[in-house]
C-alpha cells in the first residue's frame, strides 16, 4: 500500500518505521526544517546544545520499553536521574546531544520530505490526495495514497481535513520555551532538573548539561500553560526580557550570553481521547498522536504503533 504519514514527530516516525518494516511504501511529510516535532533541540554559539520541547521520556509498559532498551543499548539514550526532588524510582531518560537525536534516529532510512507544509487532505473516491502549496523553496505538490496517517495536533488536524472528516474535539495548553547559554554553570538542583511549584512563570527547569544535551551550560525554562497562554502571540523581544527577568534569581549571578525561545501552541493536550487512534470508518485517515491513549512521548510512540497496526492488518 501506498501510505502518508502527516507529521515527522514521535507519532509519525513509529508509525512509518512499523510500516515500512511491513513492506508498504511510506512517504512522512513535515512542515520543519528537519525531524522531530518537540524533539526539537537548538545549537547556540560556542557548541552550547538545549532541548527546546520534550525534556526527557519515561517508560511505563513493557511494549514502550523493548524499543527504549535497544535504544539504551546503543547508547542513544541514558538515564538521568529517577526524580528531581526525590528518588520516585522512576528513570527518567535523557538523549546524548539532545531530544532531536532520538528523532533523527528514527526517520534514519525513511523517506521524509520536510519544510512540506500538508494544507489539505482531501478523500477521494480514488484514493487519499494531500496536497502542499510551494513554500520555503520548495515546489508545490500532491501525494494520492491508499491510506494516511495525521500526526498533527488535533486542531491542526481538523484544519487539514474540512468537512471530510469530524475529528474528536481537542484541546490543548501552550507552553513557552526560554532556553539560556550562560558564562558558568549554575546549579538548578542536584539532579540538573527542577519542578517549579506555584510559581506564576516557570513549571519547569532544565540543565542541558547535566542531562548530557551540552557539553557547555545552557538551561532551558519551561513556562506554566497560563502564562504562555496570556503571552503567547506577543513580540518575540517582549516575551524573552519578561522571562529572563523571571529566570535571574534562577541562575545564581551567571552572566547570559544568549537566548532564544520556542513557543509551542499545543504543547499538551488537555484530555485524551480513550483509544490509541482516531480512524475513519473505511480505514483510510488514521489520526495518531500523544492526544490519543495516552501522553508524552511513550503515549506518541504508543499510538503510532498502533495506526501502523491498523493499516498492517487490512493488508
Amino acid at each position: 500500500m501506498e501510505v502518508v504519514v502527516v507529521g515527522a514527530g514521535v507519532a509519525g516516525l513509529a508509525a512509518a518505521r512499523a510500516l515500512t518494516a511491513a513492506g508498504h511504501k511510506v512517504t512522512v511529510l513535515d512542515k520543519g526544517r528537519r525531524v522531530g516535532g518537540r524533539l526539537s533541540t537548538r545549537e547556540f554559539a560556542g557548541g552550547g546544545r538545549a532541548d527546546a520541547g520534550a525534556q526527557f521520556f519515561t517508560i511505563r509498559s513493557d511494549e514502550f520499553s523493548e524499543i527504549a532498551t535497544t535504544w539504551r543499548s546503543i547508547g542513544l539514550v541514558h538515564e538521568w536521574c529517577k526524580g528531581f526532588s526525590s528518588n520516585d524510582g522512576h528513570p527518567r531518560y535523557a538523549v546524548r546531544g539532545g531530544m532531536s537525536q532520538l528523532a533523527a534516529a528514527m526517520a534514519a532510512g525513511l523517506e521524509v520530505r520536510c519544510s512540506t507544509h500538508v494544507e489539505h487532505v482531501h478523500v477521494k473516491a480514488t484514493g487519499v490526495m494531500v496536497d502542499w502549496p510551494e513554500a520555503r523553496g520548495h515546489e508545490a505538490g500532491r501525494l494520492v495514497a491508499d491510506a494516511v496517517i495525521v500526526t498533527a495536533p488535533v486542531p491542526q488536524a481538523a484544519e487539514l481535513l474540512g468537512s471530510d472528516v469530524l475529528v474528536p474535539s481537542i484541546s490543548y495548553v501552550p507552553t513557552l520555551s526560554l532556553m539560556v547559554a550562560l558564562d558558568r554553570r549554575a546549579a538548578i538542583s542536584p539532579t540538573g532538573g527542577l519542578q517549579v511549584a506555584e510559581d506564576p512563570v516557570w513549571s519547569f527547569i532544565a540543565d542541558n548539561q547535566a542531562k548530557g544535551t551540552s557539553t557547555v551550560s545552557v538551561v532551558t525554562f519551561h513556562s506554566t500553560s497560563d502564562f504562555a497562554a496570556s503571552r503567547l502571540d506577543d513580540p518575540v523581544s517582549s516575551i524573552t526580557d519578561e522571562l529572563l527577568d523571571a529566570a535571574r534569581p534562577f541562575l545564581q549571578g551567571a552572566s547570559v550570553l544568549e537566548t532564544q525561545l520556542q513557543r509551542w501552541r499545543y504543547a499538551t493536550p488537555v484530555e485524551s481521547f480513550p483509544e490509541r487512534t482516531f480512524a475513519t470508518q473505511d480505514g483510510r485517515i488514521i489520526l495518531a498522536g500523544d492526544a490519543f491513549g495516552g501522553p508524552k512521548i511513550e503515549g506518541a510512540y504508543l499510538s503510532g504503533i498502533a495506526a501502523a497496526d491498523q493499516i498492517n492488518r487490512r493488508g
